[in-house]
């Protein structure tokens, strides 16, 4: 065999095992970044059903205080307490909720909530974002037609 024959050859492997090892590689980076899209889905699914069981819980507290504020008032006049001035006015017109431990709270807990679902969808775009750039750029795009890999669609979030 021929020196220059051999040089030929061994260019041909060398570039072989090069377009081999991009091809799993990029394959693998792939595979990795659609599961980043569905971990953040899930992410925003759990700050959504959340947001779904706090709001309840907050709806009752408030009925709850307001019931036993216009029941108070009602106490009140039974027994002839005078309700005079401003405290009339409030006690009468808008029954206030007292700044009551549960109501805060979930109250708290529903903010922190939104806060942490507007950071999950933030993730989420980010990583269709990058999934959708890798799968459609040359050369990705090349490995990613082959291996079955779909631009992502951004999902209707809540």
């Amino acid at each position: 065999m021929s020196e220059s024959l051999a040089v030929v050859l061994a260019a041909a492997g060398g570039s072989l095992v090069v377009l081999v090892l991009f091809w799993f590689t990029t394959h693998n980076r792939l595979v990795h970044l659609r599961q980043h899209i569905s971990e953040s889905q899930r992410d925003v699914d759990v700050e959504l059903k959340r947001r779904h069981d706090l709001v309840p819980r907050l709806v009752e507290v408030v009925r709850a205080a307001a019931g036993h504020e216009r029941a108070l008032i009602a106490t009140l006049r039974a027994e002839q307490v005078p309700l005079s001035g401003p405290l009339a006015l409030v006690a009468e017109r808008s029954p206030q909720l007292r700044t009551a431990d549960n109501f805060l709270a979930l109250q708290h807990q529903l903010a922190e909530t939104e806060d942490r679902l507007a950071a999950a969808r933030r993730i989420h775009a980010s990583n269709v974002e990058r999934y959708n750039e890798r799968v459609q750029r040359v050369p990705t795009s090349l490995v990613a037609r082959a291996g079955g890999f779909t631009p992502a669609a951004y999902a209707d979030l809540g």
